[in-house]
């Protein structure tokens, strides 16, 4: 931060209304992640209403901000556990399903970039072709073959693991809503960076934002600090020779975001808040 005063200087600049704008892209973040829990849980015969869903979401990720390594996930799995009495096993393989199945996204928008626009790798696209049709055959093979063999797996703990992990896989609508939904929260990221770069007029590609959002996306396997604060920058920081965008700019974006973060959590608490308080005075009467 010392050494990039200058860039930091760039805050007093910000309009109000992007800060409302991005706000409003943040709360639109909630809607998608609150439907991605619908669909996870309805794979395991769990039907979750909107507003629950929502309210997972927002305590998710505040425990993910604030707490340490994966507190929300915590919260998330305790509550599941003690309202619809999902077994700590079932949560953590289907919630690893979705996580395999987003980080198979973010990797294939990774290659297919670093091939087609960047060049780096001399491939045809019928080598491209190829390795797609290669790795979806495996991952069908498998789920196939466990789906056949699950009877067979001695172990509860196993049983109940490969059960919850194929049961995003088994039902092809629930599978094809939670990729769809993937492609639009992925999309929705890339987007919001890069608009912040936009903002703040600096001159990064669109191609550039997304190598950049995809590559940050992998950090969120590993969680050290709150929010992985400083671990995330650090990384990001490291390989800024791959996607082109400097120190300055990551601290610039990665403040901003996480300002908008934290401001979209304490509206939504005075939202809820306000909330019960007015309910509970209707009851009062």
């Amino acid at each position: 931060f010392n050494e990039n005063k200058i860039y930091l200087e760039i805050f007093k600049k910000i309009k109000f209304q992007f800060i409302l704008a991005f706000i409003l892209l943040n709360l639109i973040n909630y809607f998608l992640k609150s439907f991605i829990n619908i669909y996870i849980f309805e794979c395991i015969n769990i039907t979750l209403s909107f507003s629950e869903a929502f309210n997972l979401s927002f305590k998710n990720t505040v425990g993910n901000l604030l707490g340490p390594l994966k507190a929300g996930s915590g919260y998330k799995l305790h509550y599941m556990f003690k309202n619809y009495d999902v077994s700590p096993t079932m949560y953590i393989s289907t919630n690893t399903a979705y996580a395999v199945m987003s980080f198979i996204i973010n990797f294939l928008i990774l290659v297919l970039l670093i091939v087609f626009e960047l060049n780096t790798i001399n491939l045809s696209i019928l080598h491209i072709f190829v390795m797609l049709i290669s790795l979806f055959s495996i991952i069908a093979l498998t789920i196939n073959f466990l789906t056949k063999n699950i009877d067979k797996i001695r172990f509860n703990f196993l049983k109940n693991f490969t059960s919850g992990f194929i049961s995003l896989f088994i039902n092809k609508n629930l599978f094809f809503k939670l990729i769809l939904l993937s492609l639009i929260f992925t999309t929705l990221n890339v987007s919001i960076l890069y608009f912040v770069f936009l903002m703040y007029e600096f001159e990064i590609t669109f191609v550039n934002t997304v190598l950049y959002s995809t590559l940050g996306s992998f950090t969120s396997l590993v969680k050290i600090t709150p929010g992985n604060i400083g671990f995330y920058e650090l990384i990001m920081i490291s390989t800024s020779s791959f996607h082109g965008i400097q120190t300055g700019q990551i601290l610039n974006s990665s403040i901003f975001i996480r300002t908008i973060s934290y401001l979209t959590i304490i509206l939504i608490f005075i939202y809820n808040f306000l909330k019960n308080l007015f309910n509970s005075r209707e009851k009062q009467i």
